[in-house]
């Protein structure tokens, strides 16, 4: 297998594994689930990528049902630093690395491979920041690349590009006994796969997934962005991380009982267990059924599921610039901070000004006299 290498978006094809039916793209930045202890410390290193594609392709191959007609065959390298100095700039470079996969899937002549999706891999400490920028990012009922049309170039006119984005990441690096990040990596793609099946019905062998393996009607176009943590799956929108390094620190909810509350789906004996969506509603019913006709006296086991809650709609923010998006500027309030205007001192000229001002206050926004003061005068 080609090594991943460490030179920026670069581009690389596991030719062994491209005659699956379904390919994923991997966006990978830098993070916990690529480190190695090295002499001074731990530190990224990209060929890390290689054997974690290695991991999750041999143990396919050993077990099978996962990943069962999909393979990772196409790996984007795209280095970066700690996740406290994402940046806006890298968060676009990830969102083009997305549309550039697409519009590669769409000329391509290979019609016995499909693009299911991508997987991007980060660090967990700006995890929910990068799933949260992607959703809002990346139109949800897109055309794959920017494309107008998307069965552009194939001979049936069948739509094969899929559109899904699944991020991940790893609690344990490289280095560490337990290491998570293949298992998570499995997930995603298995996560990206399903939602290509449910975007594109025939596509992907749909046909023969079990009702609670079917990811909600429209695949990505419904989920937006999602991240594959610790076998869940969650929406971009309610994830968040609850410890610092415990395992399965990723939970999703908003308020209790709520939509959205608790994670999507489970990745669990062999296929992607989605919580949401016409599947679950339909298996809660059919388990119900036959629960009704066989009772416990039959000897069968009964079958427990959490209501399936309601999927809210999907609303990105569309197509924003970078420049538009790195004028803003944030100013979090916090004890022990100023009381004066934040902005006292910086350049008054028009050109240094920002264009959009966030003030995140306490409680209810309360902020300091200095502050309101300041923002009246804007």
């Amino acid at each position: 297998m080609p090594s991943a290498g460490s030179a920026s978006g670069s581009v690389v094809g596991l030719e062994r594994d491209a005659q699956a039916g379904l390919s994923v793209t991997l966006i990978a930045m830098g993070a916990t689930a690529l480190q190695r202890r090295h002499t001074g410390g731990m530190r990224v290193d990209y060929s890390a990528v290689s054997t974690m594609v290695d991991v999750v392709h041999a143990a396919e191959r050993r077990a099978g049902g996962l990943l069962e007609g999909v393979s990772i065959a196409d790996v984007v390298v795209i280095p970066s630093r700690s996740g406290a100095l994402l940046q806006w700039a890298t968060l676009d470079r990830v969102r083009q690395e997305v549309f550039a996969a697409e519009a590669r899937a769409m000329t391509s002549t290979d019609s016995g491979r499909r693009h299911a999706g991508c997987v991007v891999l980060t660090g967990t400490d700006a995890l929910e920041e990068v799933a949260f920028g992607l959703d809002l990012w990346l139109p949800a009922s897109r055309r794959p690349g920017g494309a107008t049309e998307a069965s552009q170039g194939r001979p049936d006119q069948t739509p094969s590009v899929g559109t899904g984005v699944v991020v991940t990441g790893a609690m344990r690096p490289a280095s560490a006994l337990g290491w998570d990040g293949p298992a998570n990596l499995a997930s995603a793609a298995a996560t990206v796969a399903s939602l290509f099946r449910s975007q594109f019905p025939g596509g992907g062998g749909a046909g023969s997934t079990p009702l609670v393996c079917r990811a909600p009607t429209g695949g990505a176009a419904a989920t937006g962005v999602v991240v594959a943590m610790d076998g869940r799956v969650h929406a971009a929108r309610f994830v968040r991380k609850s410890h610092t390094r415990a395992m399965g620190s990723f939970v999703s909810s908003v308020e209790a009982g709520g939509a959205g509350a608790g994670p999507l789906a489970e990745v669990r004996s062999g296929c992607v267990h989605w919580l949401v969506g016409d599947g679950c509603a339909a298996a809660a019913a059919a388990a119900a059924g036959a629960g009704r006709s066989s009772g416990s006296a039959a000897g069968g086991p009964t079958l427990h599921r959490r209501v399936c809650p309601v999927l809210p709609p999907h609303e990105p923010m569309g197509e924003i610039g970078l420049a538009a998006l790195e004028a803003v500027v944030v100013h979090s309030l916090a004890a022990g901070a100023s009381a004066g205007w934040p902005l006292d001192g910086a350049p008054a000229s028009t050109a240094a000004a920002p264009r959009c001002l966030v003030l995140h206050g306490m409680g209810t926004g309360s902020l300091p006299p200095g502050w309101q003061e300041g923002a009246r005068q804007l």
